[in-house]
């Protein structure tokens, strides 16, 4: 049986089939992480240690048999606040994770914001390089936030996640208010009750008063 010239190459081989187009491409392996893909909202809620396997398993149950968003079903189940879950879609979303409590900030850095601005949008200044003030706050997504900082620094902004109860704590930590110490032992003497004269007890004795 003779072939015609196109079915032979130059050598007088016969071509190779071409593959069929209409053939599926194999599937990749299900259950493994590839790389690139996001983490479920409810992993990342566990590796902030904010809910349990078992808590998680929970909601999962009840989003299958009722529907919704698994955050807002973890958070009327009890099981985190809305901040969490803030911050968990921050850090799903790509955003950078900084822990407070293990953290040392440089005083060059507090400085960049005083204690009115870093209380009222209760952030804290954690980084500044190169014009770029970082900040870490309980609730990145808040971007009026971060617009209005930046307008008020006059710097860029960027946010980084931070657990809520850690930036209450290092709000106190590096924005203490000093009046407790002005006041020492030294030179304060505590009145007596409903009393105002600055004399100590000791003094009201002896004077017969």
């Amino acid at each position: 049986m003779s072939r015609s010239p196109s079915q032979e190459d130059a050598a007088g081989k016969p071509k190779a089939r071409a593959p069929d187009a209409r053939l599926p491409e194999p599937q990749k392996p299900k259950g493994k992480m590839t790389a690139g893909r996001q983490k479920l909202l409810g992993q990342v809620l566990m590796e902030m240690g904010k809910i349990t396997q078992e808590e998680l398993d929970e909601a999962v149950a009840i989003k299958q048999q009722k529907g919704g968003a698994i955050g807002v079903v973890l958070v009327d189940l009890g099981h985190c606040e809305k901040a969490d879950v803030a911050a968990a879609l921050a850090i799903q979303a790509g955003m950078r994770r900084v822990f407070l409590d293990e953290m040392e900030v440089p005083p060059e850095v507090i400085e960049k914001m005083d204690s009115t601005t870093a209380r009222s949008y209760s952030v804290i200044p954690i980084e500044y390089d190169a014009g770029k003030l970082t900040v870490a706050m309980a609730d990145p997504n808040n971007f009026r936030a971060l617009d209005e900082l930046h307008m008020l620094l006059g710097c860029e902004v960027q946010a980084a996640v931070a657990d809520p109860a850690a930036v209450v704590r290092a709000l106190d930590k590096y924005y203490a208010t000093p009046r407790a110490s002005r006041r020492s032992s030294a030179n304060w003497i505590p009145r007596p009750s409903g009393s105002p004269s600055t004399r100590s007890p000791s003094i009201w004795k002896t004077s017969g008063r």
